[in-house]
């Protein structure tokens, strides 16, 4: 689970970012994008999320700078610093967008990287790569093949985030390991994930978890195996089936609130 803390964020800064995004040129303007925009600037900051996570997830790099800086503000979600590097991590990669938006967000990501820790920016690295791996272009995610997995009651013993090295990682695959791609449409939510051979802590972590909160007892839980470049191969545990962004993310909002870790995942 990803140990968060408050960051003084100055305002100026990521502020640019939103002036920005009224003057970057786009040869294509998508209409959650817009909305999100103009929501921002009237202060309606939880539409503003609303309409810009849909499109985030469809790789919209603006719509993921609107996230990034949603999220480092606390503004009409809770306040996530790792949520935050992960978007404008994502966006500084779209190598199809205007130089201008990859600057915007690699220059917000530089900064809060300055007031992270290592571990936690290895953890924000590794969800904006599962987020690479998860666009709504790709065929749904392969369940996990049941397999033998070593388990410890001490979670340190157990290689996650905080082993990665911080930079950029390739462009992600998914391994398919029982041909299963027949999901529906949709958003699921990402509770956790660890280096491969770890399905067993996984399952353990979801019964933990809806033994604690109890919304989330309605959910069906998927064991989903995906190739990370040279991050190495991660099995992630997620739930749900999400008719929109939005019902999504207050899934997460209320285990957030918690100090448990999610974040959207589109289908």
């Amino acid at each position: 689970m990803t140990h968060r803390r408050r960051f003084p964020v100055r305002p100026t800064m990521l502020g640019f970012s939103a002036l920005a995004l009224l003057l970057v040129p786009c040869n294509q303007s998508r209409a959650d994008f817009d909305n999100g925009r103009a929501a921002y600037y009237r202060g309606d900051y939880v539409i503003a999320f609303d309409e810009f996570l849909p499109s985030a997830l469809q790789g919209d790099a603006k719509s993921q700078i609107g996230l990034g800086l949603l999220l480092a503000r606390g503004q009409g979600t809770k306040e996530d610093m790792i949520g935050s590097y992960s978007w404008f991590d994502l966006a500084q990669r779209a190598e199809n967008e205007h130089w201008v938006v990859r600057t915007l967000a690699r220059v917000n990501r530089d900064f809060l990287k300055n007031h992270m820790t290592r571990e936690q920016v290895a953890q924000a690295t590794l969800r904006s790569t599962v987020l690479l791996a998860s666009p709504m272009s790709l065929s749904g995610p392969a369940i996990l093949e049941s397999a033998p997995a070593h388990y410890s009651r001490n979670r340190r013993s157990i290689p996650g985030a905080a082993s990665l090295r911080a930079g950029n990682a390739p462009k992600a695959t998914r391994i398919h390991t029982n041909g299963r791609a027949d999901i529906d449409d949709g958003y699921q939510i990402q509770l956790a994930a660890l280096q491969s051979g770890y399905q067993k802590t996984l399952q353990s972590m979801w019964s933990q978890l809806k033994h604690r909160h109890t919304f989330l007892k309605g959910l069906r839980p998927e064991f989903v195996r995906v190739d990370l470049g040279n991050l190495g191969i991660y099995d992630a545990l997620r739930a749900g089936s999400f008719a929109d962004a939005g019902s999504a993310n207050a899934t997460c909002t209320r285990l957030i609130d918690t100090n448990d870790d999610c974040f959207v995942i589109a289908k």
